[in-house]
């Protein structure tokens, strides 16, 4: 059977991570490749190298997409934990805070309890400014409101009424969307009342998708060696 060949580039990312994990500092790597390099499958070995050498050492890799969670699951096999940054968030927050687990979509006014009282008109302005809020970096409501929310439609009845359905999200007597239990894992991590796991390798594939949130997280995650490539 015939070794496969691994250009020079490749070598060089698999020594630099067993360089990285034997270091006696944290450290970080960034794993610059243009579509079709074989990006992950060099990442499956480089893993796999160091593993071999280390069978107890903790890796997890992250994505930001299902499909290539399940296929890197595959891959990995025992080497290293795969997953979606959502599905990790999921895990840290839905159970142990006891949100409603019916994760929906989007929300609508069926959704809403009816003991919040929405001044007529305002819900769209209510949602898509909590969908803004979930999206940004911010970690408390009102400081975003204060910052970044310029609308003469948003007044304070409204925003008792946005908090009101932040409140019910929260306590599990309502519908959550995704965004809102990565919103909550995202605070949480940042004021470390959620205490991650630590790993000796953190993966971050795809690392052009990261934003305010997925940054603030990986910023926080523990981990000796952190590896961003895209």
């Amino acid at each position: 059977m015939t070794e496969f060949s691994w250009s020079d580039e490749q070598l060089d990312y698999f020594k630099a991570l067993q360089v990285a994990i034997n270091s006696d500092s944290p450290q970080l790597l960034k794993i610059s490749a243009v579509a079709g390099a074989s990006k992950s499958s060099s990442t499956v070995e480089a893993v796999k190298r160091v593993h071999r050498e280390n069978p107890k050492l903790s890796i997890r890799y992250l994505v930001f997409n299902t499909a290539m969670a399940a296929e890197a699951k595959t891959a990995f096999g025992h080497t290293a934990i795969a997953s979606t940054l959502h599905a990790l968030a999921y895990y840290y927050t839905v159970k142990p805070y006891r949100l409603n687990p019916d994760i929906a979509p989007w929300l609508t006014w069926k959704d809403i309890p009816q003991n919040i009282k929405v001044p007529y008109g305002s819900l769209p302005l209510i949602l898509q400014t909590l969908t803004n809020y979930f999206e940004s970096g911010y970690t408390d409501f009102p400081s975003f409101i204060s910052n970044e929310v310029d609308n003469p439609e948003w007044t304070m009845t409204v925003y008792m009424a946005a908090n009101l359905i932040l409140d019910a999200m929260a306590t599990g007597k309502m519908r959550i969307t995704h965004a809102f239990y990565l919103k909550l894992f995202h605070i949480l991590v940042k004021l470390g009342q959620i205490k991650l796991k630590p790993e000796d390798i953190l993966i971050v594939d795809e690392c052009q998708d990261l934003n305010l949130i997925t940054l603030d997280i990986f910023h926080a995650y523990p981990a000796k060696v952190k590896v961003i490539i895209g």
